[in-house]
C-alpha cells in the first residue's frame, strides 16, 4: 500500500470452492492466493478492507508468515463483536481490545474497536493498541455561542492506536490511487 504498486490482480466473478478442502471463506481464500508468493516475508504488513478481513484471514496469513491488519464489518465469526460493541466510550480516540493467546501463551491476534465518529472494528496479527500518530482533520464548525457567526475551520486531533494508523496510512494510499485511476478513466 505504501508503494502504491499493485503486485497481483485477480478478477473474481463468482464464489469458488476452496482448492485444498480447507473450508476457507471466499475472502480468505482470495487473499491467501494473492499473497502466497510473499509468504514468510516478515517485513510485509497486509492491510485489507472488510471483504477480506476476518479472524480466519488473520490466522491463515499468520500461518504462512504474513502480518495482517483489517477492518471487520460482517465477517464476525469467532470475532468478539458482542463484547466490543457493548463497550462504552467517552470520546473520539478511545479504544479497547481483546488479545488471543496461542498455545505457548503468547499473543497472536488482537481484536479491537477504535472510536472516530463511529466505531471501527479491527483484527490484526501484528500490531498493538499502543499510541500511534494522531488522526488530524480540518472541519468547518459553527461557533456554539453565536448562531449568526460565520462557520470557521477547526482542527480535530483524534488519538489513534498504532494498528489503526498503519491500516489507514496504507488504505489511504490505495484510495488515493483508486480515485486517480477513476479520474483518468473518465477523460
Amino acid at each position: 500500500g505504501k508503494s502504491v504498486v499493485m503486485l497481483q490482480l485477480k478478477l473474481v466473478k463468482t464464489v469458488t470452492k476452496s482448492h485444498d478442502g480447507d473450508n476457507l471463506s471466499h475472502g480468505t481464500q482470495v487473499t491467501k492466493e494473492l499473497v502466497e508468493p510473499w509468504a514468510r516475508s516478515d517485513c510485509i504488513v497486509l492491510c485489507a478492507d472488510s471483504y477480506f478481513s476476518s479472524v480466519a484471514t488473520a490466522q491463515e496469513l499468520k500461518n504462512i508468515g504474513l502480518h495482517f491488519i483489517g477492518v471487520v464489518k460482517t465477517a464476525t465469526r469467532r470475532y468478539p463483536m458482542a463484547w466490543l460493541s457493548s463497550q462504552e466510550f467517552a470520546k473520539r480516540g478511545d479504544r479497547k481490545g481483546l488479545v488471543h493467546l496461542n498455545a505457548d501463551g503468547r499473543p497472536d491476534l488482537l481484536a479491537f474497536v477504535w472510536v472516530d465518529r463511529d466505531r471501527r472494528y479491527f483484527i490484526t496479527n501484528c500490531s498493538s493498541l499502543a499510541e500511534g500518530s494522531p488522526c488530524i482533520r480540518q472541519r468547518w464548525r459553527q461557533p456554539r455561542d453565536d448562531a449568526d457567526a460565520d462557520a470557521e475551520r477547526v482542527e480535530l486531533t483524534i488519538p489513534m492506536p498504532r494498528a489503526a494508523e498503519l491500516y489507514y496510512n496504507t488504505c489511504g494510499a490505495i484510495d488515493q490511487s483508486n480515485r486517480h485511476r477513476q479520474d483518468t478513466l473518465k477523460l
